[in-house]
């Protein structure tokens, strides 16, 4: 609990509801005060390790608190001329469904989440409903794009292990995978944390290289473009088809080209916690927080 106690703002009376260790990882839910886009809510929040707000849920409206990536996510209604199926693959609290059954109402929205026991939660704390949910999949996500026929025009990729996209999601054999039951038109959506430039920005250059090895166009959408070395939500966009029309949002600097990841060589899970200790503006938090011996094993000092 030592870990969790550092996402309770310093002053902040919060309260743990839930500490718990799921088959896929540790889950707590917890209530305190949450500053946010310079709102205060009384907020209710998922989170999975000691640096890791996945959700938020405001007490208040009881509606979830749209996180910078979900208003990214919702961008998709400018991009596409129609979304009338889309898959999501990780619901967590499921706040994305909230969103897009407004957003597109009477689409059909999939979800796959790998963890059924946190669909329970999302009920239960998150005030998830399955209206405009035509589908909840309980399985890997890779799994579930390899075998289905169903094809769709959005693809919402938001699956990470704390920090981290999940690696075998990332692939360009993943992404030929998600090509492949996206329609002629169709665009998928990845949420990635990242910096934008220097070395913190060595996961997010590597996605952007692997995208385009399957995509024409690749789009890169910062939540906070004007704070380049800090560590945010940046969603990458692999659109199926040629768009030049599309201006981009943000161009990728060259200094740090990253990697192509394939299923043979996806090394996400080493080289993210490490180059995020070089994000400038969150070098000092991930110094202090992070067990120094972990990174000391890599040849790192902090």
């Amino acid at each position: 609990m030592l870990l969790f106690l550092h996402n309770i703002p310093p002053g902040a009376k919060g309260r743990v509801l839930i500490d718990f260790d799921s088959l896929y990882g540790r889950i707590w839910i917890a209530t305190y005060r949450r500053v946010f886009d310079g709102k205060n809510y009384n907020a209710r929040i998922l989170l999975t390790d000691a640096f890791t707000e996945q959700s938020g849920h405001d007490l208040d409206t009881n509606k979830p608190i749209e996180w910078p990536y979900l208003k990214i996510f919702r961008y998709s209604k400018s991009f596409q001329s129609a979304i009338t199926d889309a898959l999501m693959i990780g619901g967590a609290s499921n706040a994305f469904a909230h969103f897009f059954s407004s957003d597109f109402p009477g689409s059909r929205l999939d979800i796959v989440e790998i963890d059924p026991f946190l669909t329970k939660l999302a009920r239960t704390y998150f005030n998830f409903k399955e209206k405009g949910v035509a589908s909840m999949k309980y399985e890997d996500g890779r799994v579930f794009v390899n075998r289905t026929d169903d094809e769709y025009d959005a693809i919402y990729v938001d699956a990470f292990n704390g920090l981290m996209p999940v690696p075998y999601l990332n692939t360009q054999e993943a992404y030929s995978a998600y090509s492949r039951i996206l329609k002629e038109d169709g665009a998928v959506y990845i949420n990635v944390v990242t910096s934008l430039e220097g070395k913190g920005s060595y996961p997010l250059n590597s996605l952007h290289r692997t995208l385009r090895q399957v995509f024409p166009t690749v789009l890169v959408i910062p939540t906070k473009e004007n704070r380049p070395n800090m560590l945010q939500n940046v969603v990458l966009v692999g659109m199926k088809s040629d768009r030049p029309d599309l201006s981009r949002k943000f161009t990728l600097k060259p200094e740090y080209p990253g990697v192509l990841l394939t299923d043979d060589y996806v090394p996400l899970d080493i080289i993210a916690p490490v180059y995020f200790l070089y994000a400038s503006e969150s070098t000092d938090k991930y110094r202090r927080l992070l067990l120094p011996p972990y990174f000391e094993s890599f040849g790192i000092l902090l």
